[in-house]
């Protein structure tokens, strides 16, 4: 991911705070995805497991890196967890790993939306 385009970044921080929404949201808000669509999904985004260095300073903020890291760990620690598919969803949504990539996407929807914020207030769109 060297020489991140504006472009490029702007449309995968976009991804990034859908997904971190979905995460959120699930399972009150199902949509068209069911548990494993959602954990799989993140290997559409980016490819995991992450580096820092994947997220260039700029247009990455360094808590933007930090929350993004902390949410790829997150689904490690989930998918290390349960089977490959899940077929009991309220089993595994009621694990602490889940708790705990659900409190990952919480923060690092946060840090995206404080640091697209900051670069509107700058005028650094």
């Amino acid at each position: 991911m060297s020489n991140v385009s504006a472009i490029d970044a702007r449309e995968l921080r976009e991804r990034l705070v859908e997904y971190f929404e979905a995460v959120t949201e699930y399972p009150a808000s199902r949509g068209a995805c069911d548990l494993n669509c959602i954990i799989n999904d993140w290997e559409m985004i980016v490819d995991s497991p992450i580096r820092a260095r994947d997220f260039p300073r700029p247009p990455y903020t360094d808590p933007e890196v930090a929350a993004v890291l902390a949410v790829d760990a997150a689904r490690e620690a989930f998918c290390a967890a349960t089977p490959q598919t899940l077929q009991d969803e309220a089993r595994w949504l009621a694990l602490p790993e889940w708790a705990a990539l659900k409190a990952a996407c919480v923060e690092a929807a946060y840090a995206y939306r404080r640091a697209s914020s900051e670069k509107t207030r700058r005028g650094d769109t």
